[in-house]
């Protein structure tokens, strides 16, 4: 795991401001039916509103940037306020929610401030999720010295570091990010596949 997050925090560095938010935005759109899953399950959250604030950060991309910061002020308070509390929900999906509030929350933390490390932390949450929903899925033992092996092996951990790879890798080629570009690299597709989880 840290020779790939190594990886992926070098490969982000590299690339453009506008760069780092698209692959940001990108995947905390991957993690975002987990908590619209969540909602559904518990009745309590704002799907919508993250929903708006996705498309708020597209648009910023789209315009060149040229939207003011502004227009993200307060935006942090709003997520806070509908990003679940693990010791307040028991339902398996909580984390999953909670990684795909605080993923957007580090996406617009790096819009104002410009610090590498929130774009890395999105990385790091995308993980997290897929981390979790492996050991739920497999029913691992923490006692159990293997499941660290087969959680690296499993299909789902393969696939999304695979992805974060790829998408690192598109984005250092490009020269402008046009609406066209974040057609193609949009895919809503989620991460894991809740359904899986036996318990729920």
């Amino acid at each position: 795991m840290d020779k790939f997050r190594e990886e992926i925090e070098k490969g982000l560095s590299s690339l453009t401001d506008e760069s780092k938010i698209l692959f940001s935005v990108l995947t905390s759109e991957k993690l975002y039916p987990n908590y619209v899953a969540f909602e559904a399950r518990n009745s309590w959250g704002n799907s919508e509103m993250l929903r708006e604030i996705i498309s708020l950060i597209y648009h910023y991309l789209i315009d060149n940037c040229s939207a003011s910061l502004s227009d993200f002020c307060g935006i942090i308070t709003r997520i806070n306020l509908v990003t679940p509390d693990t010791e307040d929900f028991s339902d398996l999906t909580t984390s999953f929610a909670l990684d795909a509030c605080t993923a957007l929350i580090s996406t617009i933390k790096f819009i104002i401030n410009k610090e590498i490390s929130d774009v890395f932390e999105v990385s790091v949450f995308a993980i997290d999720t897929v981390y979790a929903f492996i050991q739920l899925k497999e029913n691992f033992s923490a006692f159990d010295p293997s499941s660290e092996i087969q959680t690296e092996q499993d299909d789902f951990m393969i696939h999304e570091k695979s992805r974060q790879r790829n998408l690192i890798n598109e984005l250092s080629k490009i020269e402008k990010i046009t609406e066209k570009l974040i057609v193609e690299l949009r895919n809503n597709k989620p991460i894991i596949d809740i359904s899986l989880l036996r318990d729920l």
